[in-house]
């Protein structure tokens, strides 16, 4: 990301839009701390995260050169990164995207503290089982009961 020196305002409106990444054992936006605090940003990455961005790199390098030659750009033409077929390439790497593991992890907050896959796989199949033996006792019985709509405003 781009640092708050030199930035115009689009440039930084930019970076404080939703996307933003928030620096490890921090609750503060990139351009939180940047502004407010004066301090340098050191981002952390973990090594399954740069296997990821490397093999992007490699496998789409138009994609990266462009965004190297043209960091600041808020949209990019397809067909100025890609060529006359930018259209399809972005559907080939929407699909790629799409393959990747940590495409289907939801997107939470760096503080947030969360279960390994392992462990909410065995909390769903002992809910699954629980469920299944309160199903075979006859439970949880349906029942319908008229309530006047006056009783629910007392």
């Amino acid at each position: 990301p781009p640092t708050g020196k030199g930035q115009n305002s689009d440039e930084k409106k930019a970076w404080d839009t939703g996307d933003s990444v928030l620096v490890i054992g921090s609750a503060r936006t990139v351009a939180d701390s940047e502004d407010a605090y004066g301090e340098r940003i050191q981002w952390e990455y973990t090594p399954k995260a740069i296997r990821l961005v490397n093999e992007y790199r490699q496998k789409f390098p138009q994609l990266f050169n462009a965004l190297a030659k043209l960091p600041s750009e808020k949209k990019y033409d397809a067909n100025k990164v890609f060529g006359p077929n930018g259209a399809e390439w972005l559907a080939v790497i929407r699909e790629w995207l799409n393959n990747v593991d940590s495409a289907k992890l939801p997107r939470t907050p760096i503080s947030t503290d969360t279960m390994s896959q392992e462990a909410v796989i065995a909390v769903e199949k002992a809910a699954d089982v629980r469920n299944l033996a309160v199903k075979k006792k006859g439970f949880p019985k349906e029942s319908l009961i008229k309530i006047p709509g006056s009783a629910l405003y007392r």
